[in-house]
């Protein structure tokens, strides 16, 4: 005959209680992680982290396109960072409201904005009002094209130094900016308005 000491007693009635919480344990973890399951990984979707929106067209991204604009129907301000991917220099023509507003040229490896506080590139009718999307078609001399609604904001900060000058007839140079001598070519990174008429 075999005598049970309390110590063996009480580890036995333990170990069922041991078990159930370790299994509850496991549970609660696969429950708890089974959105990965059935959830995408959002830290592997592409967005834009900023006011505008963004494409690519051809080996160019366009990053952080909008439109600084007063009213509807006013001047505005085309705002954009084109990223050249590619191995050869690019040249992005960028229309709104079929308004050739002007070119960027982006050299192989670069990023150029379309415009700063010294140059603008500036369309002379905007027909969306500031809080609106407006068509903007962005193209490459390849022929690749890219149609992007882009967001119309007022000229407050951080854009308050794109603010557009006064409307003009047809899309011309801003006073910083100035166009290349006939042939010659633009420098690299710099935005050539659309000729005059």
């Amino acid at each position: 005959m075999t005598s049970r000491t309390p110590f063996s007693r009480t580890a036995s009635r333990r170990a069922p209680r041991a078990i159930a919480t370790g299994l509850l344990g496991l549970a609660a973890t696969f429950s708890l992680t089974a959105c990965q399951w059935t959830s995408p990984i959002t830290t592997q979707l592409q967005y834009a982290p900023a006011d505008g929106t963004m494409t690519e067209v051809g080996t160019i991204k366009v990053l952080n396109a909008l439109i600084v604009a007063e009213k509807a129907d006013g001047p505005g301000t085309v705002v954009a960072s084109f990223a050249n991917q590619g191995s050869q220099k690019q040249t992005v023509q960028v229309k709104v409201a079929d308004q050739t507003v002007g070119t960027v040229e982006v050299a192989p490896g670069q990023v150029v904005q379309a415009s700063t506080a010294d140059k603008r590139l500036q369309v002379a009718k905007v027909p969306a009002p500031p809080g609106a999307l407006q068509d903007v078609v962005f193209g490459t001399a390849d022929g690749s094209v890219a149609p992007l609604a882009v967001p119309v904001l007022p000229p407050n900060p951080p854009y308050a130094t794109l603010k557009p000058t006064a409307a003009t007839a047809a899309p011309t140079t801003s006073p910083a900016t100035t166009a290349p001598a006939a042939g010659a070519p633009a420098p690299a990174g710099a935005a050539t308005p659309a000729p005059t008429s």
